[in-house]
């Protein structure tokens, strides 16, 4: 089930840093979203994350939790989502494999909610590597490049998150 959990950091506290990167690391993330302060002396992290699903050593516990994109996506980003998904379909079945080889729900879900608009901005998805991206997320660029400028932003504020990329918190950066 998709949770929502805010960090209010001091950028000089390494500790806060900590625990946030802990955080971060045990749990399937799907989004993170962050603002500084006008001051520079703060950072709101906004995680949206599986509350289901644990890792330990990178690795999920439980990999049997079925996805379900209508939990994690708006009611205009599943318009998106569907249709890739029956992009997905039709173009896996045109290749002679498995639907899923075209990308995950998980992955489909996350192109839409991260607003992908190039095959760079999927292979920032885990899971999506180059050749998966050049095999199959092509396919998806029309539909993506349609519908996506048509969204609505998201903000922090809780509307729907917007495309800019948070700093990689793992690597404990905040340059923007």
């Amino acid at each position: 089930m998709l949770q929502v959990k805010i960090f209010k950091l001091s950028t000089t506290d390494e500790t806060a840093l900590s625990e946030l990167n802990d955080f971060l690391s045990k749990r399937r993330i799907f989004r993170k979203k962050y603002k500084i302060s006008n001051d520079g002396a703060t950072v709101t992290f906004v995680i949206e994350y599986d509350s289901q699903a644990v890792q330990s050593s990178g690795r999920s516990h439980n990999r049997h939790i079925k996805f379900n994109a209508h939990e994690y996506l708006t009611s205009t980003e599943r318009a998106v989502y569907e249709r890739l998904c029956e992009r997905r379909s039709v173009h896996t079945k045109e290749l002679g494999e498995n639907a899923y080889m075209g990308g995950t729900n998980r992955e489909l879900a996350q192109v839409v909610r991260r607003r992908c608009l190039t095959l760079a901005d999927v292979q920032k998805i885990e899971g999506i590597g180059k050749a998966k991206a050049e095999k199959y997320f092509v396919a998806y660029l029309e539909i993506l490049a349609e519908m996506i400028p048509n969204l609505p932003e998201i903000t922090l504020e809780g509307e729907v998150p917007g495309s800019d990329s948070p700093p990689d918190a793992n690597k404990g950066g905040f340059e923007r």
